[in-house]
Order: C-alpha cells, then sequence, then structure tokens
C-alpha cells in the first residue's frame, strides 16, 4: 500500500510547502496576508523554530514533523486560548496507533516516560484577528541526534519508543486529520469537552508541582485544568491559584519546599 500523501491544509485550506524554513510559524506570521484560514505551512527542515519562552526547536530534513496552521477570528474565536490543548489532544491521537504511550502535561506539551514527543507554539497574529499554532513532533531522531541538538528539556521520539523508523508522510497525513477532527469536534462539543477528554491523560494529576512565571515561582498540588485551559493549583498553605501561562516543573515529594 502506498504513503497518502497530503496536498491540502485544513478543511480543504492550502498546503504551503518548503524543504527548509528558519521556522514555520514566523513564515505564516509574515505572510498571513496572503493566507486563509486553515492554511498550513509546513518545512521539511527547520532551522531556527522556537517554542514557549523562546526555547529552540531544531528540526533535522526528514526526522521530524514542523508545521503550522493559521486560524483566523470567527464565530469559533472562543476556542483559541485553549487551541493549543486541543492540537496537543490531537497529536496523542495520532500516536495512539503506534502504540506509543504518551501524556499530556499542561498547557500543551506531549510526553512519553516524562520525555518530551512533541512541542506546541500558539502566537497571536500581528494584527490580533488570528491565532498561528505551530506543531514539532519527534519522528526518526535517534538518541545521537537528540545529543547532538542539546536540547534543554529531555526528549524522545517515536523511533526510540517503538523500535522503528517510520513513514513520516503517512504520520503528517494522520496528524492532520486528527487535528481536524478533534477542532470539529471541540467547537461542536465545546470546551468542557476538551476538558473531559484531557482528564485521563493528565500527566501532572495528583502530582506536586512548582509553576514559574514572570513574576513569581509557587509550589503546591495541582489540581487540574479548569474549563477554560488555566492550571489549578493548591499551595502548601491550602490557597488556591489559577494560571494562565507559566512553565510547570513537578516536584519529587521527598525534595525541600522552596522558601
Amino acid at each position: 500500500m502506498g504513503t497518502t500523501m497530503v496536498n491540502t491544509g485544513l478543511w480543504g485550506a492550502r498546503l504551503h510547502h518548503f524543504d527548509t524554513l528558519p521556522s514555520t510559524n514566523q513564515w505564516m506570521i509574515e505572510h498571513m496576508g496572503s493566507c486563509a484560514h486553515g492554511d498550513v505551512v509546513r518545512a521539511i527542515s527547520q532551522t531556527a523554530g522556537r517554542g514557549r519562552f523562546q526555547r529552540p526547536w531544531i528540526a533535522p530534513a526528514g526526522l521530524c514533523l514542523t508545521f503550522s496552521v493559521l486560524f483566523r477570528r470567527g464565530a469559533d474565536d472562543w476556542l483559541h486560548p485553549v487551541i493549543g490543548q486541543a492540537a496537543a489532544l490531537a497529536v496523542l491521537a495520532a500516536l495512539e496507533p503506534y502504540a506509543v504511550p504518551a501524556l499530556l502535561k499542561w498547557p500543551n506539551d506531549v510526553l512519553v516516560h516524562e520525555r518530551k514527543i512533541a512541542g506546541i507554539l500558539a502566537e497571536k497574529t500581528p494584527d490580533g484577528h488570528g491565532v498561528v499554532l505551530g506543531i514539532g513532533l519527534n519522528v526518526n531522531l535517534a538518541e545521537a541526534d537528540l545529543a547532538a541538538i542539546q536540547l534543554l528539556q529531555p526528549a524522545t521520539s517515536m523511533w526510540i519508543e517503538t523500535g522503528l523508523p517510520l513513514d513520516i508522510e503517512a504520520i503528517f497525513a494522520g496528524l492532520l486529520g486528527a487535528l481536524q477532527s478533534t477542532l470539529d469536534q471541540v467547537m461542536q462539543n465545546g470546551k468542557p469537552y476538551l476538558l473531559e477528554c484531557w482528564r485521563p491523560h493528565d500527566a501532572l494529576a495528583g502530582r506536586p508541582i512548582s509553576i514559574h512565571t514572570a513574576d513569581t515561582t509557587i509550589s503546591g498540588l495541582y489540581t487540574g485544568m479548569d474549563v477554560e485551559g488555566r492550571l489549578c493549583l493548591k499551595d502548601d498553605t491550602g490557597r488556591a491559584h489559577t494560571f494562565w501561562a507559566g512553565d510547570v516543573s513537578i516536584r519529587h515529594r521527598d525534595a525541600p519546599r522552596d522558601r
């Protein structure tokens, strides 16, 4: 059976394909005037990609999936604040046929054995009338490839987890299909549906964590994600907090408390 080749973006929009780009998100932002809702830009190699907090996301040629999607504001603009979580659920669905035991870490990381296999970055467009959603998935990276990239966080890939080199085009087709299906279901059923889907796969459930924001660091017990997509935490004094953004680390139960 031949590989299914993708030739459109989401909902029949265009696919812009490049051998190499510095950043698919940046290309989409720079060209959004000529792009439509659902357009996808994909790069076989990404040389200066970025994740949250400007962390680098480098994708060697043919070993990773790196692409971005443009969402224009409209009747579904309520979805934009949680579009990263919806994308993480789509990645989880795309990994399921390969028996990769992935979990989700707020706000939108996909982890396998506490190592990152996919990263997602949602950025508002400069005119404020849309969102650019970037997705990076490690497919055929070997341990030596990850060591050469010198990542700041522990990472893994589909190849490492399955022991097999995989058809990246088939995975791209499956991931785009899962993304469109997930977004359609969330738009039809609302934010409570997204939260219901997230909970069984929540890597932070019941765990002590620290969340680092621009202003402070707070530690406590993770109590879930709320329907708006915010992280909920109860600190060591019992006070409840919610966060729209931040960098989360898992605390070992025998670790000293922050002072």
